[in-house]
């Protein structure tokens, strides 16, 4: 078990998870822009899927682990959770930006294991595997298709690696 910063419920990891994390200098520590934060990650990841001909929506998935009004959704399955934390590095303060992508992991044993975690922990959560879907899920709904193709990760890695390489300056040009 690994807590984080950013606050949020339980998040299974493993392959087949996509984890992004950005940060970005601010001028102060107090979170003032937060869901602005979230609107641009959210904005710029659906972006990303579109290229792929996967429409997302952002918005919150009732019964999906660490839920949020931010997670990006296919049809109403969460695609994608989304986190932030506002602290400083080397005395600048920054803001982290996390996304959580389940691209080829099983919904259903992330899920199972997310139950079976909080039921360890006594929490009394319980979490819907049909809330969850993934990216090859989706690709094979949006395309028709019967399967994804077989570098799906690879595709999405790179969609999302180019989506944000478009939108993050040049580091010579960030002032820090």
């Amino acid at each position: 078990m690994q807590l984080r910063a950013s606050g949020g419920g339980l998040v299974p990891q493993g392959p087949g998870v996509l984890n992004l994390s950005l940060a970005w200098p601010r001028a102060s520590t107090a979170p003032i822009a937060f869901d602005a934060v979230y609107r641009e990650l959210g904005a710029a990841l659906a972006a990303a899927f579109d290229r792929l001909g996967i429409t997302t929506s952002v918005q919150s998935v009732e019964g999906s682990f660490c839920d949020g009004r931010f997670n990006l959704a296919y049809r109403g399955r969460k695609l994608v959770g989304t986190a932030q934390a506002w602290s400083r590095v080397g005395g600048q303060p920054v803001v982290l930006a996390h996304a959580v992508i389940v691209v080829s992991a099983d919904p259903a044993s992330l899920t199972e294991a997310a139950n079976r975690f909080e039921s360890l922990a006594g929490s009394g959560r319980r979490y819907r595997a049909d809330a969850l879907t993934n990216v090859s899920e989706a690709w094979r709904a949006a395309h028709a298709a019967d399967v994804a193709p077989h570098d799906v990760e690879v595709r999405v890695a790179m969609c999302v690696a180019e989506q944000f390489a478009r939108l993050i300056p040049p580091l010579g040009s960030v002032e820090v």
